[in-house]
């Protein structure tokens, strides 16, 4: 019984530090496949920059194989994590990141099926931590 008193107890804990863990590692996935793999949330390519927009970025030294959303940094700054969410921080990074979903006719900021699994697998860890502690 005090197994089983001490399991119940840290349920919750189990539950808040899985959600913390979660967290952070979808904001740093979700942002390594947006802004340096240029990948929308079915992990498909989110396509080329037109000729201008090209020459534009070579200019700047920037990639232009395909689009990765970095020319200023602003819109990857914007989003942000808390213990619970990932979340755009300020007005440009909504509005930006609807245009761009606009744009490309395609959801971008939204997380992927592995993405999504992540929180599962996080508890499952982390129960298995509580079971055996």
């Amino acid at each position: 019984m005090e197994i089983l008193t001490k399991i119940i107890a840290g349920l919750d804990d189990v539950i808040v530090i899985s959600k913390n863990i979660a967290v952070n590692e979808i904001y740093g996935a979700s942002k390594n496949r947006i802004f340096n793999l240029g990948e929308d949330k079915y992990n498909k390519k989110l396509g080329a920059y037109s000729s201008g927009y090209k020459a534009k970025r070579k200019k700047k030294g920037l990639q232009t194989t395909f689009k990765d959303l970095t020319f200023t940094t602003s819109l990857q700054k914007s989003i942000s994590r808390n213990e619970d969410t990932v979340y755009f921080s300020n007005d440009y990074g909504k509005k930006i990141s609807g245009y761009q979903e606009r744009q490309t006719a395609t959801r971008i900021f939204a997380p992927t099926e592995d993405e999504r699994e992540i929180f599962k697998i996080v508890l499952n860890e982390e129960l298995d931590k509580l079971w055996k502690s």
